[in-house]
């Protein structure tokens, strides 16, 4: 009886462990001599959206060198209930990697072996280092296209992609060809002459075109200014041509006056061309003396003053003049009439005025 229970004892704990055992080939376990299990290896983790054929012990590479393996695969699931794969690699000691490397999964051969392809980081600066327990992000991970995905996406192309079409391109090209050897043979010297031309006026052309881009800014940049400017145009279209009228009379005024002006100085050029010969003596004095005439110009707001002596002629701000003027009729007659044929003395104008003595004088 005791042997009884013993023997039930043993196979219930057997068959414990055995259900506690899950076996999935040779290739989940560690094979001996892969890179990644030697002394002072160590572990990271992957987040891959997509393993294709990837199995366990597949090597792990940077730059084509392997530098250790895949030590397992397992399925994890997000907070919004996708899923990705967790890959767990198992890297060499010597592997020293930044902390935002990038991992891809690529195929070794055409034959389907595949591998995981460790890089550093193109487009942005290193960060960090990979160490034991370390995570390289989703973001960072990706795949490249298995050989069936290429042939594939072939097949698609010549079958779907109007290859066909490059038949008709050759026959019209042919057509075109054929019986034109001769201008094709000028053609090319000509082609040539014109590439050589292009390119060295390739300066000129990106000047051009920042020109143009300038230009464009500005145009930008006034855009506003130039729509209210659009948008007021055609009420100036409307205004000329509603005085077009006026503006042709205006042009045909415009006309008759050149007319008029070329045969007066058609007929006046001889005097003219004199004149200004003429002319020559007077602008040469001018200039000779331009020095005299310009400080000559200095007396002209403060005569009777010159301009260098005025601050000792006046003191402060007002000038007194002190003028006496004659208005006697025997003084404006002996001003203004004594050349004429009127009384100089202006005795009749006094009879007639009979003025008093004040305005008269003596």
């Amino acid at each position: 009886m005791r042997r009884m229970l013993l023997r039930a004892g043993v196979f219930a704990m057997g068959s414990a462990l055995l259900a506690g055992c899950q076996f999935s080939g040779l290739n989940s376990l560690a094979m001996p001599g892969t890179a990644g299990h030697g002394s002072g290896a160590y572990s990271i983790t992957v987040e891959l959206p997509d393993v294709a054929t990837l199995p366990q012990n597949s090597p792990v590479m940077v730059d084509d060198v392997t530098v250790g393996s895949v030590a397992g695969i397992a399925a994890e699931q997000r907070a919004d209930g996708s899923f990705y794969a967790a890959v767990k690699l198992a890297l060499d000691k010597n592997v020293v990697l930044p902390a935002n490397s990038t991992a891809t999964v690529a195929q070794t051969s055409l034959l389907g072996s595949m591998h995981i392809d460790l890089a550093r980081p193109k487009n942005k600066p290193a960060v960090g280092r990979l160490t034991d327990g370390s995570k390289i992000a989703e973001a960072n991970t990706g795949r490249y296209p298995t050989t069936e995905e290429v042939l594939s996406a072939l097949g698609v192309v010549v079958n779907k992609g109007n290859v066909g079409a490059l038949e008709e391109i050759t026959d019209e090209t042919y057509q075109a060809v054929a019986g034109r050897q001769d201008q094709f043979v000028d053609l090319m010297p000509r082609l040539a002459e014109l590439t050589a031309g292009l390119n060295q006026q390739v300066g000129d052309i990106i000047d051009a075109t920042d020109g143009l881009n300038r230009f464009s800014a500005t145009l930008a940049r006034d855009k506003d200014n130039l729509a209210r400017a659009l948008d007021t145009l055609p009420d100036a279209l409307r205004v000329l041509n509603k005085n077009r009228g006026h503006i042709v009379e205006a042009f045909a005024a415009l006309k008759k006056l050149a007319t008029v002006t070329s045969n007066v100085l058609a007929k006046t050029k001889s005097d003219f061309a004199a004149d200004l010969k003429d002319l020559y003596a007077v602008v040469k004095a001018l200039n000779d003396n331009r020095k005299n005439f310009i400080t000559s110009l200095q007396i002209l707001l403060t005569f009777p003053f010159p301009n260098y002596g005025i601050k000792q002629a006046v003191r402060g701000d007002y000038l007194n003049v002190f003028t006496t003027f004659d208005l006697t009729l025997r003084r404006i007659g002996e001003t203004f009439f004594t050349t004429a044929y009127f009384d100089p003395n202006m005795a009749h104008m006094n009879e007639i005025l009979n003025p008093p003595d004040f305005l008269t004088g003596e």
